[in-house]
Protein backbone atom coordinates (compact mmCIF):
# COMPACT_ATOMS: atom_id res chain seq x y z
CA UNK A 1 0.00 0.00 0.00
CA UNK A 2 1.46 3.56 -0.50
CA UNK A 3 1.31 6.18 1.70
CA UNK A 4 1.20 9.41 0.42
CA UNK A 5 4.27 12.10 2.64
CA UNK A 6 1.30 14.40 3.94
CA UNK A 7 -0.23 11.04 5.42
CA UNK A 8 3.18 9.57 6.31
CA UNK A 9 3.97 13.00 8.03
CA UNK A 10 0.25 13.05 10.11
CA UNK A 11 0.90 9.33 11.01
CA UNK A 12 4.58 9.75 12.54
CA UNK A 13 3.04 12.99 14.35
CA UNK A 14 0.06 10.76 16.03
CA UNK A 15 3.36 8.36 16.61
CA UNK A 16 5.22 10.66 18.71
CA UNK A 17 1.79 12.40 20.51
CA UNK A 18 1.56 9.16 21.57
CA UNK A 19 4.62 8.22 22.80
CA UNK A 20 4.60 11.56 24.51
CA UNK A 21 1.27 10.92 26.36
CA UNK A 22 2.40 7.42 27.54
CA UNK A 23 5.56 8.59 28.94
CA UNK A 24 3.76 11.69 30.95
CA UNK A 25 1.16 9.24 32.52
CA UNK A 26 3.80 6.87 33.44
CA UNK A 27 5.67 9.50 34.77
CA UNK A 28 2.92 10.98 36.50
CA UNK A 29 1.55 7.16 38.15
CA UNK A 30 5.08 6.81 38.96
CA UNK A 31 5.46 10.07 40.91
CA UNK A 32 2.43 9.70 42.52
CA UNK A 33 2.82 6.19 44.14
CA UNK A 34 6.51 7.56 45.46
CA UNK A 35 4.77 10.84 47.24
CA UNK A 36 2.57 8.20 48.75
CA UNK A 37 4.87 5.58 50.20
CA UNK A 38 7.69 7.73 50.32
CA UNK A 39 9.77 6.26 47.42
CA UNK A 40 9.52 2.85 49.05
CA UNK A 41 6.90 1.82 46.01
CA UNK A 42 7.61 1.32 42.28
CA UNK A 43 4.66 0.02 40.64
CA UNK A 44 6.72 -0.96 37.23
CA UNK A 45 9.24 -2.82 40.05
CA UNK A 46 6.49 -4.76 41.15
CA UNK A 47 5.13 -5.90 38.46
CA UNK A 48 8.06 -6.58 36.55
CA UNK A 49 10.45 -8.02 38.90
CA UNK A 50 13.52 -5.81 40.50
CA UNK A 51 15.40 -8.30 37.94
CA UNK A 52 13.94 -6.49 34.77
CA UNK A 53 13.40 -3.01 36.15
CA UNK A 54 16.90 -1.83 35.09
CA UNK A 55 16.07 -3.09 31.64
CA UNK A 56 12.76 -1.86 31.65
CA UNK A 57 14.59 1.44 32.39
CA UNK A 58 16.98 1.52 29.84
CA UNK A 59 14.77 0.79 27.11
CA UNK A 60 12.47 3.65 28.45
CA UNK A 61 15.19 5.88 28.25
CA UNK A 62 15.61 4.18 24.97
CA UNK A 63 12.35 5.05 23.28
CA UNK A 64 11.84 8.46 24.69
CA UNK A 65 15.74 9.23 22.56
CA UNK A 66 14.05 7.76 19.85
CA UNK A 67 10.75 9.60 19.82
CA UNK A 68 12.30 12.76 21.21
CA UNK A 69 15.32 11.89 17.86
CA UNK A 70 12.28 11.43 15.59
CA UNK A 71 10.46 14.17 16.62
CA UNK A 72 14.00 16.62 16.42
CA UNK A 73 14.78 15.40 12.58
CA UNK A 74 11.25 15.91 11.74
CA UNK A 75 11.27 19.68 13.20
CA UNK A 76 14.73 19.58 11.33
CA UNK A 77 13.26 18.23 8.09
CA UNK A 78 10.88 21.06 7.97
CA UNK A 79 13.15 23.65 8.76
CA UNK A 80 15.30 22.52 6.16
CA UNK A 81 12.17 22.52 3.77
CA UNK A 82 11.18 26.01 4.62
CA UNK A 83 14.53 27.34 4.30
CA UNK A 84 14.84 25.60 0.99
CA UNK A 85 11.20 26.81 0.10
CA UNK A 86 12.80 30.46 0.92
CA UNK A 87 15.62 29.83 -1.14
CA UNK A 88 14.00 29.17 -3.96
CA UNK A 89 11.95 31.80 -3.59
CA UNK A 90 14.07 34.52 -3.28
CA UNK A 91 15.87 33.19 -6.60
CA UNK A 92 13.01 33.24 -8.24
CA UNK A 93 12.37 36.69 -6.72
CA UNK A 94 15.63 37.69 -7.77
CA UNK A 95 15.74 36.68 -11.29
CA UNK A 96 12.30 38.10 -12.17
CA UNK A 97 13.30 41.43 -10.64
CA UNK A 98 17.08 41.36 -12.00
CA UNK A 99 16.11 40.25 -15.91
CA UNK A 100 12.49 41.72 -15.82
CA UNK A 101 12.98 43.48 -19.23
CA UNK A 102 10.57 46.42 -17.50
CA UNK A 103 13.16 49.28 -16.20
CA UNK A 104 12.75 48.57 -12.29
CA UNK A 105 13.79 50.51 -9.23
CA UNK A 106 13.21 49.69 -5.62
CA UNK A 107 12.74 52.29 -2.97
CA UNK A 108 12.41 51.60 1.05
CA UNK A 109 9.72 53.57 3.36
CA UNK A 110 11.99 57.04 2.60
CA UNK A 111 11.89 56.91 -0.71
CA UNK A 112 15.71 55.67 -0.79
CA UNK A 113 16.82 53.75 -4.13
CA UNK A 114 17.68 50.25 -2.44
CA UNK A 115 18.62 48.74 -5.96
CA UNK A 116 17.53 48.65 -9.82
CA UNK A 117 17.11 45.62 -12.31
CA UNK A 118 19.23 44.47 -15.65
CA UNK A 119 17.28 46.59 -17.73
CA UNK A 120 17.84 49.69 -15.83
CA UNK A 121 21.14 49.39 -15.92
CA UNK A 122 21.36 48.94 -19.48
CA UNK A 123 19.37 51.12 -20.38
CA UNK A 124 21.32 54.42 -21.30
CA UNK A 125 19.75 56.60 -18.98
CA UNK A 126 21.75 57.84 -15.78
CA UNK A 127 21.22 54.98 -13.24
CA UNK A 128 20.77 56.02 -9.23
CA UNK A 129 22.89 55.66 -6.91
CA UNK A 130 22.01 53.34 -3.67
CA UNK A 131 20.89 55.68 -1.16
CA UNK A 132 19.11 58.55 -3.63
CA UNK A 133 15.92 59.89 -2.69
CA UNK A 134 14.09 58.90 -5.60
CA UNK A 135 12.25 61.86 -7.56
CA UNK A 136 14.43 64.10 -5.44
CA UNK A 137 18.50 63.22 -6.30
CA UNK A 138 16.98 60.82 -8.91
CA UNK A 139 14.79 61.54 -12.17
CA UNK A 140 13.71 64.72 -10.60
CA UNK A 141 13.20 66.81 -14.42
CA UNK A 142 8.89 65.39 -14.48
CA UNK A 143 6.40 67.60 -15.37
CA UNK A 144 4.74 66.90 -12.03
CA UNK A 145 5.70 66.04 -7.98
CA UNK A 146 6.21 63.03 -8.62
CA UNK A 147 8.22 61.98 -4.86
CA UNK A 148 5.21 63.77 -3.48
CA UNK A 149 3.01 60.66 -5.45
CA UNK A 150 5.65 58.36 -4.38
CA UNK A 151 5.52 59.07 -0.63
CA UNK A 152 1.42 59.11 -0.90
CA UNK A 153 1.36 55.52 -2.48
CA UNK A 154 3.94 54.38 0.68
CA UNK A 155 1.86 55.72 2.95
CA UNK A 156 -1.63 55.09 1.69
CA UNK A 157 -0.46 51.56 0.36
CA UNK A 158 -2.06 51.92 -2.95
CA UNK A 159 -0.77 51.51 -6.17
CA UNK A 160 -0.71 54.45 -9.21
CA UNK A 161 -0.14 54.48 -12.70
CA UNK A 162 0.85 57.56 -14.83
CA UNK A 163 0.14 56.61 -18.26
CA UNK A 164 1.87 59.31 -20.11
CA UNK A 165 4.56 61.01 -18.08
CA UNK A 166 6.67 63.19 -19.71
CA UNK A 167 10.36 63.46 -18.48
CA UNK A 168 13.29 64.39 -20.64
CA UNK A 169 12.01 64.81 -24.05
CA UNK A 170 10.61 60.94 -23.50
CA UNK A 171 7.09 59.56 -22.88
CA UNK A 172 7.18 56.93 -19.97
CA UNK A 173 4.47 54.85 -18.25
CA UNK A 174 5.21 54.43 -14.63
CA UNK A 175 3.27 52.29 -12.01
CA UNK A 176 3.99 52.62 -8.40
CA UNK A 177 3.41 49.63 -6.39
CA UNK A 178 3.99 49.98 -2.59
CA UNK A 179 4.83 46.84 0.11
CA UNK A 180 5.46 46.38 3.29
CA UNK A 181 9.65 48.02 3.35
CA UNK A 182 8.67 50.33 0.31
CA UNK A 183 7.80 50.33 -3.09
CA UNK A 184 8.67 48.87 -6.38
CA UNK A 185 8.83 51.50 -9.82
CA UNK A 186 8.42 50.56 -12.84
CA UNK A 187 8.97 52.11 -15.89
CA UNK A 188 8.44 51.84 -19.41
CA UNK A 189 9.43 54.13 -22.24
CA UNK A 190 6.50 54.42 -24.79
CA UNK A 191 8.27 57.76 -26.72
CA UNK A 192 8.63 55.57 -29.82
CA UNK A 193 4.75 54.22 -29.11
CA UNK A 194 3.49 57.62 -29.02
CA UNK A 195 5.82 58.91 -32.02
CA UNK A 196 3.96 56.41 -33.92
CA UNK A 197 0.38 56.58 -32.88
CA UNK A 198 0.98 60.91 -33.85
CA UNK A 199 2.08 59.55 -37.54
CA UNK A 200 -0.78 57.21 -37.90
CA UNK A 201 -2.74 60.77 -36.51
CA UNK A 202 -0.94 62.54 -39.16
CA UNK A 203 -1.35 60.08 -42.38
CA UNK A 204 -5.13 59.78 -41.52
CA UNK A 205 -5.54 64.07 -40.91
CA UNK A 206 -3.59 64.25 -44.38
CA UNK A 207 -5.99 61.70 -45.97
CA UNK A 208 -8.84 63.65 -45.12
CA UNK A 209 -7.77 67.14 -46.02
CA UNK A 210 -6.72 65.57 -49.59
CA UNK A 211 -10.52 63.91 -50.16
CA UNK A 212 -11.30 67.71 -49.40
CA UNK A 213 -8.81 68.99 -51.53
CA UNK A 214 -9.77 67.10 -54.84
CA UNK A 215 -12.84 68.17 -54.55
CA UNK A 216 -12.20 71.61 -54.34
CA UNK A 217 -9.80 71.04 -57.20
CA UNK A 218 -11.89 69.47 -59.53
CA UNK A 219 -14.96 72.15 -59.27
CA UNK A 220 -12.35 74.79 -59.34
CA UNK A 221 -10.80 73.47 -62.89
CA UNK A 222 -14.29 73.06 -63.91
CA UNK A 223 -14.68 77.40 -63.25
CA UNK A 224 -10.96 77.98 -64.65
CA UNK A 225 -11.97 75.75 -67.83
CA UNK A 226 -14.83 78.52 -68.21
CA UNK A 227 -12.94 81.40 -67.40
CA UNK A 228 -10.55 80.49 -70.25
CA UNK A 229 -12.43 79.23 -72.89
CA UNK A 230 -14.51 82.31 -72.64
CA UNK A 231 -11.99 84.96 -72.58
CA UNK A 232 -10.36 83.23 -75.46
CA UNK A 233 -13.79 83.63 -77.22
CA UNK A 234 -13.38 87.50 -76.50
CA UNK A 235 -9.61 87.98 -77.49
CA UNK A 236 -11.17 86.36 -81.43
CA UNK A 237 -14.04 88.61 -81.00
CA UNK A 238 -12.30 91.91 -80.23
CA UNK A 239 -9.06 91.38 -81.70
CA UNK A 240 -8.85 94.83 -83.25
CA UNK A 241 -9.61 96.15 -79.73
CA UNK A 242 -6.23 96.93 -77.97
CA UNK A 243 -7.52 97.26 -74.55
CA UNK A 244 -9.76 94.52 -74.94
CA UNK A 245 -6.59 92.04 -75.58
CA UNK A 246 -4.41 93.55 -72.79
CA UNK A 247 -6.85 92.80 -70.30
CA UNK A 248 -8.39 89.20 -71.95
CA UNK A 249 -4.57 88.35 -71.84
CA UNK A 250 -3.74 89.54 -68.08
CA UNK A 251 -6.94 87.09 -67.39
CA UNK A 252 -5.22 84.36 -69.31
CA UNK A 253 -2.19 84.68 -67.45
CA UNK A 254 -4.13 84.65 -64.15
CA UNK A 255 -5.93 82.15 -64.90
CA UNK A 256 -2.71 79.55 -66.14
CA UNK A 257 -1.35 80.69 -63.12
CA UNK A 258 -4.59 79.22 -61.10
CA UNK A 259 -4.17 76.19 -63.21
CA UNK A 260 -1.22 75.42 -61.60
CA UNK A 261 -1.71 75.49 -58.38
CA UNK A 262 -4.92 73.74 -58.83
CA UNK A 263 -2.61 70.76 -60.79
CA UNK A 264 -0.73 71.11 -57.67
CA UNK A 265 -3.09 70.84 -55.30
CA UNK A 266 -4.95 67.88 -57.51
CA UNK A 267 -1.58 66.59 -56.94
CA UNK A 268 -1.85 66.74 -53.44
CA UNK A 269 -5.16 65.12 -53.88
CA UNK A 270 -3.81 62.61 -55.13
CA UNK A 271 -6.41 62.95 -58.23
CA UNK A 272 -3.54 64.77 -60.70
CA UNK A 273 -2.77 63.27 -64.31
CA UNK A 274 0.61 61.66 -65.09
CA UNK A 275 2.60 60.15 -66.96
CA UNK A 276 4.33 57.52 -65.97
CA UNK A 277 7.37 55.67 -67.42
CA UNK A 278 10.10 53.81 -66.55
CA UNK A 279 12.95 56.47 -64.72
CA UNK A 280 16.22 56.38 -62.97
CA UNK A 281 16.49 58.38 -59.81
CA UNK A 282 19.97 58.85 -59.94
CA UNK A 283 20.04 60.30 -63.23
CA UNK A 284 16.91 62.19 -62.33
CA UNK A 285 18.41 63.79 -59.49
CA UNK A 286 21.82 64.72 -61.27
CA UNK A 287 20.14 66.16 -63.84
CA UNK A 288 17.63 68.62 -61.87
CA UNK A 289 20.75 69.65 -59.54
CA UNK A 290 22.64 70.91 -62.20
CA UNK A 291 19.45 73.43 -62.99
CA UNK A 292 19.34 74.14 -59.22
CA UNK A 293 22.85 74.23 -57.82
CA UNK A 294 23.54 77.97 -58.92
CA UNK A 295 20.59 78.80 -57.52
CA UNK A 296 21.36 77.49 -54.07
CA UNK A 297 23.83 80.04 -53.45
CA UNK A 298 27.45 79.88 -52.98
CA UNK A 299 27.39 79.89 -49.02
CA UNK A 300 25.93 76.15 -49.30
CA UNK A 301 27.88 72.97 -49.68
CA UNK A 302 26.42 70.07 -51.74
CA UNK A 303 26.99 66.25 -51.17
CA UNK A 304 26.15 63.54 -53.39
CA UNK A 305 26.05 60.14 -52.46
CA UNK A 306 24.62 57.77 -55.15
CA UNK A 307 23.79 53.95 -55.10
CA UNK A 308 26.11 52.59 -58.31
CA UNK A 309 23.98 50.41 -60.19
CA UNK A 310 20.03 52.10 -59.57
CA UNK A 311 17.30 50.02 -60.32
CA UNK A 312 15.02 51.65 -62.51
CA UNK A 313 11.47 52.99 -60.80
CA UNK A 314 7.73 53.47 -62.79
CA UNK A 315 6.93 57.69 -62.33
CA UNK A 316 6.21 60.71 -63.99
CA UNK A 317 9.76 62.51 -64.43
CA UNK A 318 7.78 66.21 -64.38
CA UNK A 319 6.41 65.42 -61.03
CA UNK A 320 8.98 63.96 -59.25
CA UNK A 321 11.53 66.66 -59.95
CA UNK A 322 8.98 69.05 -58.73
CA UNK A 323 9.15 66.77 -55.67
CA UNK A 324 13.01 67.16 -55.77
CA UNK A 325 12.78 70.38 -56.43
CA UNK A 326 10.53 71.42 -53.52
CA UNK A 327 12.91 69.63 -51.22
CA UNK A 328 15.96 70.84 -52.29
CA UNK A 329 14.50 74.33 -52.08
CA UNK A 330 13.39 74.30 -48.26
CA UNK A 331 16.59 72.32 -47.55
CA UNK A 332 18.27 75.44 -49.02
CA UNK A 333 16.11 78.31 -47.07
CA UNK A 334 17.00 76.63 -43.87
CA UNK A 335 20.45 77.07 -44.14
CA UNK A 336 21.06 80.93 -43.14
CA UNK A 337 24.55 81.29 -43.13
CA UNK A 338 27.16 79.00 -44.49
CA UNK A 339 25.81 75.01 -44.63
CA UNK A 340 25.75 72.04 -45.94
CA UNK A 341 23.22 69.39 -47.84
CA UNK A 342 23.71 66.05 -47.97
CA UNK A 343 21.97 64.49 -51.04
CA UNK A 344 21.81 60.24 -51.45
CA UNK A 345 20.10 58.47 -53.86
CA UNK A 346 20.05 54.40 -52.54
CA UNK A 347 18.21 51.19 -52.67
CA UNK A 348 16.45 50.04 -49.53
CA UNK A 349 14.26 47.11 -48.80
CA UNK A 350 11.62 46.69 -45.55
CA UNK A 351 10.55 44.18 -43.70
CA UNK A 352 6.93 43.80 -42.04
CA UNK A 353 7.85 44.89 -38.88
CA UNK A 354 10.04 48.06 -40.25
CA UNK A 355 6.81 48.98 -42.39
CA UNK A 356 4.55 48.30 -39.02
CA UNK A 357 6.39 50.91 -37.81
CA UNK A 358 6.37 53.61 -40.33
CA UNK A 359 2.73 54.09 -40.92
CA UNK A 360 1.11 54.49 -44.47
CA UNK A 361 5.05 52.29 -45.91
CA UNK A 362 4.17 49.03 -47.21
CA UNK A 363 6.88 46.32 -47.22
CA UNK A 364 9.24 45.46 -50.28
CA UNK A 365 11.60 47.12 -52.22
CA UNK A 366 12.12 50.60 -52.80
CA UNK A 367 14.44 53.34 -54.11
CA UNK A 368 14.91 56.58 -51.84
CA UNK A 369 16.03 60.06 -52.08
CA UNK A 370 17.03 61.95 -48.79
CA UNK A 371 18.10 65.50 -49.07
CA UNK A 372 19.97 66.34 -45.28
CA UNK A 373 20.85 69.95 -44.28
CA UNK A 374 22.38 71.05 -41.69
CA UNK A 375 20.03 74.42 -41.24
CA UNK A 376 17.64 75.57 -38.01
CA UNK A 377 15.38 72.72 -38.19
CA UNK A 378 12.10 72.18 -36.69
CA UNK A 379 10.02 71.57 -33.78
CA UNK A 380 7.69 68.80 -32.83
CA UNK A 381 4.63 71.16 -34.03
CA UNK A 382 6.42 72.82 -36.62
CA UNK A 383 7.34 69.22 -38.04
CA UNK A 384 3.48 68.12 -37.73
CA UNK A 385 2.46 70.87 -39.91
CA UNK A 386 4.91 70.72 -42.65
CA UNK A 387 2.31 68.73 -45.31
CA UNK A 388 -0.42 70.91 -44.53
CA UNK A 389 -1.89 72.63 -47.45
CA UNK A 390 -0.42 76.45 -47.71
CA UNK A 391 1.32 76.25 -44.25
CA UNK A 392 4.89 77.77 -43.84
CA UNK A 393 7.36 78.84 -42.56
CA UNK A 394 8.22 82.16 -43.84
CA UNK A 395 6.09 85.59 -43.43
CA UNK A 396 4.85 84.85 -46.97
CA UNK A 397 3.93 81.40 -48.61
CA UNK A 398 4.06 79.98 -52.63
CA UNK A 399 1.52 77.95 -52.17
CA UNK A 400 0.85 74.18 -51.43
CA UNK A 401 4.52 73.21 -51.25
CA UNK A 402 5.19 70.44 -49.12
CA UNK A 403 1.50 69.56 -49.23
CA UNK A 404 1.89 68.70 -53.32
CA UNK A 405 5.31 66.96 -52.66
CA UNK A 406 3.16 64.91 -50.16
CA UNK A 407 0.08 64.01 -52.32
CA UNK A 408 2.70 63.32 -55.33
CA UNK A 409 4.95 60.80 -53.40
CA UNK A 410 1.57 59.32 -52.59
CA UNK A 411 0.25 58.92 -56.13
CA UNK A 412 3.43 57.54 -56.59
CA UNK A 413 2.56 54.47 -54.33
CA UNK A 414 5.51 55.67 -52.09
CA UNK A 415 6.13 57.04 -48.68
CA UNK A 416 7.65 60.24 -47.54
CA UNK A 417 9.32 60.69 -43.79
CA UNK A 418 10.64 63.95 -42.03
CA UNK A 419 13.25 63.79 -39.21
CA UNK A 420 14.13 67.26 -37.85
CA UNK A 421 15.61 68.87 -34.72
CA UNK A 422 15.39 72.49 -34.02
CA UNK A 423 18.84 74.12 -34.34
CA UNK A 424 20.19 70.89 -35.85
CA UNK A 425 18.89 70.28 -39.33
CA UNK A 426 16.42 68.58 -41.22
CA UNK A 427 16.45 65.39 -43.07
CA UNK A 428 13.62 64.60 -45.95
CA UNK A 429 13.18 61.17 -47.22
CA UNK A 430 11.32 59.74 -50.31
CA UNK A 431 10.81 56.30 -51.46
CA UNK A 432 9.95 55.13 -54.42
CA UNK A 433 8.44 51.38 -55.02
CA UNK A 434 11.13 49.55 -57.66
CA UNK A 435 9.37 47.89 -60.33
CA UNK A 436 9.15 44.22 -59.29
CA UNK A 437 10.99 41.61 -61.65
CA UNK A 438 9.14 39.89 -64.09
Amino acid sequence: MNILPKDRERITDSMIIAGFFIAIIYWVLDSILNIFFSNKYNIIAELIGPELYDVYIRVVVLCLFIIFGSHAQSTINRLRHARDFLRSSDERYRALFVHNPIETIIVDNDARVTGYNLAKEKSGDRVPNLGDVMYRDYAQRHNRDMYQELKECIATGQSREFAEQEYDHKYLHIRIAPFSNGAIITSINITEQKMLQRQLQQTQKMESIATLAGGIAHQFNNILSGITGNTELLKNDYSDAENVQKYAQRILDSARRMTRLNDQLLAYARGGKYRPSLISLRELVDDTLAVLKPSLGFHITIETDFFPQAPPVTADVTQIQLVFSAVLNNAAEAIEDAGHIKISVKEAAFDDTYAQNHPGLRPGKYMGITVADDGKGMDEETKGKIFDPFFSTKRQGRGLGMAAVYGIVKNHDGWIGVESELGKGTSVRILLPVLAKE
